[in-house]
C-alpha cells in the first residue's frame, strides 16, 4: 500500500475515539480522543453529559495573551538543552525551576515530560489535575502504533473488558488549543474524536514526527527523559486495534522541577 495512504489511514483512525464518543479511539485521538493509527474500535454509548472545562484541581495557568515563538520551547536543531540526557526528546528545552512536570512510570521504564501552559494552558491544567488526583494509576498505554505514536490515559483500560478500551474519558472536556507547535519525536498531544473539542483524558507521545497532526491536535507538553521507553513500549507485539499484547500500565507522578534525571 502506498507509505501516504497508509499514514492517512492510521491518522483518520486516530480521530476516531474520545471520551465515549459514539466512534473508537484510533490515533491520537483521546478515548474521546484517541490518537494514532489504529483499528477502530467497536462504537461506544454516548457517555453522561460531559463539562465542558477542564477537571477542577490545584493547577491553572493564564489565559494565552501573545503568540509564543515554537523556537522558544523546542530548539530548531533537535538537540536536547545542555543538561537534558540524550533520551529526551526532539530539540527538548530545560524547565525552569518550580515548573511542575510529570513522571510516567511503566515496567518497560519512565517517562519524564515538561509542559506548554504557554500554547495551550487548559490543557495543561486538565493533565496536572487528573495526575494530581490518580486518575491515570493502573491505566494502560492501550493503543501504539511504530513510527507513529503510543496513546494512554482511558480509564476503561483498567477493566477487563477490552473493546470498551479507548473509548472513555473524565466526564470533562478541553476545547482546543490548536497552535504552531509541531508533533515531533516525544511531544506530548490531546487525544480527542472527530469534534475539535473533545478532549478529555486520552493522551499520545509522538514516536516519530507526523506533521500532518499539526494544528489539528493540542501540544501541550515534552518528553525530557525516557523516550528509549516510549521506543520499548511502541515496540511491544500487537493485536487488534492496535492494543499491545502485554499490558503497559502506567503511574504518574506530579513533581516540580529539578528533579534528578536518568
Amino acid at each position: 500500500m502506498n507509505k501516504s495512504l497508509l499514514l492517512a489511514l492510521l491518522i483518520s483512525g486516530v480521530l476516531g475515539a474520545c471520551n465515549g464518543s459514539s466512534s473508537d479511539t484510533s490515533a491520537p485521538a483521546a478515548s474521546n480522543a484517541t490518537p494514532a493509527p489504529a483499528a477502530t474500535p467497536a462504537p461506544a454509548p454516548t457517555p453522561a453529559v460531559q463539562e465542558d472545562k477542564p477537571i477542577a484541581g490545584k493547577y491553572s495557568f493564564p489565559a494565552v495573551k501573545q503568540n509564543v515563538s515554537v523556537d522558544t520551547l523546542i530548539n530548531k536543531d533537535g538537540k536536547p538543552d545542555k543538561g537534558l540526557p540524550d533520551t529526551a526528546g526532539f530539540g527538548a528545552k530545560m524547565p525552569k525551576d518550580g515548573d511542575p512536570i510529570a513522571i510516567i512510570t511503566t515496567d518497560l521504564g519512565r517517562i519524564v515530560v515538561r509542559f506548554f501552559p504557554e500554547k495551550a494552558p487548559n490543557h495543561v491544567a486538565n493533565f496536572l489535575n487528573l495526575a494530581d488526583s490518580g486518575f491515570y494509576n493502573g491505566t494502560k498505554f492501550h493503543r501504539v502504533i511504530k513510527g507513529f505514536m503510543i496513546q494512554g490515559g482511558d480509564p476503561n483500560s483498567k477493566s477487563d473488558d477490552k473493546d470498551t478500551w479507548g473509548m472513555g474519558g473524565s466526564g470533562h472536556n478541553v476545547k482546543a488549543e490548536f497552535t504552531d507547535m509541531p508533533h515531533v519525536r516525544g511531544v506530548l498531544s490531546m487525544a480527542r474524536s472527530q469534534n475539535p473539542d473533545s478532549a478529555s483524558s486520552q493522551f499520545f507521545i509522538m514516536h516519530q514526527a507526523t506533521p500532518q497532526l499539526n494544528g489539528q491536535y493540542s501540544v501541550f507538553g515534552q518528553v525530557i527523559e525516557g523516550i528509549d521507553v516510549v521506543d520499548k513500549i511502541v515496540s511491544v507485539p500487537t493485536g487488534d486495534r492496535d492494543r499491545p499484547n502485554q499490558d503497559v500500565d502506567m503511574k504518574i507522578e506530579v513533581k516540580k522541577w529539578p528533579v534528578k534525571l536518568k
